[in-house]
């Protein structure tokens, strides 16, 4: 099993190390279109955490999908086409990694059906990327989809086929309890909540199963270093 975290708070060079020091493998860090409150992964950051020889893990959370009213097959269209566009073409993530999508509340059998046409509007949406990268003759990099959520709502999307990765959420109570038991097949664990002053940033943290899907962003050479930052005469 390999450790990592994933958080809210922009990782600068100095947590980086830290966290690398700790003996921590990876970060999740979020994507996000709309609700751009500083918590989204920007470039620099994404080469920082590669320098330091870290794994990012995507996970998209935008909003607030922490309830039914959140999940609707248009959402998870929109969610998707956006969030493999920045896969694409603001990080040049690796194919056939995955962008985690949340479900980041206690989803009952009543919102099965709600989660569930999310996720398929996921696939559609990922499905439109695709076509929107062949019409613009940009690279189609193929993606895999990712939950986060519940043992239940895991287990909901395995069964419906709608994700191929899964990311177990760590509210030991969700799932009529049994969320406090690991998912079998889960492709992250998260292990704790919130936890405080970790290299200075509060992290939750997390156990990947060795196939969660970690990559590192394509950093620039020196040459293209020296071209765009030209010596000053």
């Amino acid at each position: 099993m390999v450790n990592g975290i994933h958080t809210a708070y922009t990782i600068n060079s100095s947590v980086a190390t830290c966290l690398k020091n700790k003996g921590r493998s990876f970060v999740g860090r979020y994507f996000r279109l709309r609700n751009l409150d500083g918590c989204q992964l920007t470039i620099p950051e994404a080469q920082i955490i590669t320098r330091a020889g870290l794994y990012i893990v995507s996970i998209f959370e935008d909003g607030n999908p922490t309830s039914k009213t959140y999940f609707t097959y248009d959402r998870g269209y929109v969610d998707a086409r956006g969030a493999f566009d920045l896969a694409a073409n603001n990080f040049s993530q690796p194919s056939n990694t995955p962008v985690y999508f949340a479900v980041d509340f206690d989803a009952v059998a009543s919102d099965k059906t709600a989660i569930l046409d999310y996720f398929r509007g996921v696939q559609d949406g990922y499905n439109r990327y695709r076509m929107d990268q062949r019409q613009q003759g940009e690279p189609e990099y193929p993606y895999a989809i990712g939950v986060y959520g519940s043992y239940d709502v895991l287990g909901w999307c395995k069964e419906k086929s709608v994700a191929r990765y899964f990311f177990q959420a760590y509210a030991q109570g969700w799932s009529g309890k049994r969320n406090s038991n690991d998912w079998p097949g889960y492709s992250l664990r998260q292990r704790s909540s919130n936890i405080p002053n970790v290299c200075g940033i509060t992290v939750d943290d997390d156990e990947s199963s060795g196939s969660a899907g970690g990559w590192k962003i394509p950093l620039p050479t020196f040459a293209e270093v020296a071209e765009a930052s030209p010596p000053q005469v």
